[in-house]
């Protein structure tokens, strides 16, 4: 009894040994595709495709002469100059709306740079008062500072007089003998 492995390599022998001899003998190849079996691989083995051979249905085409070949070529470039002449056209009116479109855009860039320039001139402005503010508060202080001295030194003066005018008008303390 023979393995599976070996049934399989004898029927692949027989086969190969079958399509061989099938491809040189039209009646054998026309008995195996008529058995089914080999129908589907058949194509792939044999080089034949399954479709029928073409059927000459028209006659061949007679020669076109050089007048002919020169008014179709002249006709296929009339047409490629028209449609060329068309696009050119289609661009220039897209080039012409586009330029329409963009014409406010260059007020608006204008528009754009004064109010910059306002924003700028704004913040210059703040900074520079902020720093007179601070100046301002600087000299401040400063002057609090030597209105509290001023205000310290009048007010020694003013005990100073203060205590020589108790002197001046206290009694003397009279000795008596």
């Amino acid at each position: 009894m023979m393995k599976p492995d070996q049934r399989a390599q004898a029927n692949l022998a027989t086969f190969s040994i079958v399509i061989a001899q099938a491809k040189s003998d039209p009646e054998l190849r026309d008995a195996v595709l008529a058995d089914g079996a080999f129908r589907t691989i058949w194509p792939l083995i044999g080089g034949h495709h399954d479709k029928a051979d073409p059927v000459e249905d028209t006659g061949t085409m007679n020669d076109i002469s050089r007048e002919e070949l020169d008014a179709k070529l002249s006709a296929v470039e009339a047409r490629m100059d028209r449609r060329i002449a068309d696009f050119q056209s289609d661009m220039r009116q897209a080039v012409s709306d586009f330029r329409l479109e963009i014409q406010p855009l260059k007020g608006m860039k204008t528009n754009i740079w004064s109010a910059t320039a306002v924003m700028v001139g704004t913040i210059i402005a703040v900074v520079g008062l902020s720093f007179t503010a601070f100046d301002s508060g600087r000299e401040t202080s400063a002057l609090v500072q030597e209105a509290k001295q001023q205000s310290l030194e009048t007010r020694q003066l003013l005990e100073q007089i203060q205590a020589q005018q108790k002197a001046l008008v206290a009694p003397q303390p009279t000795t008596s003998k």
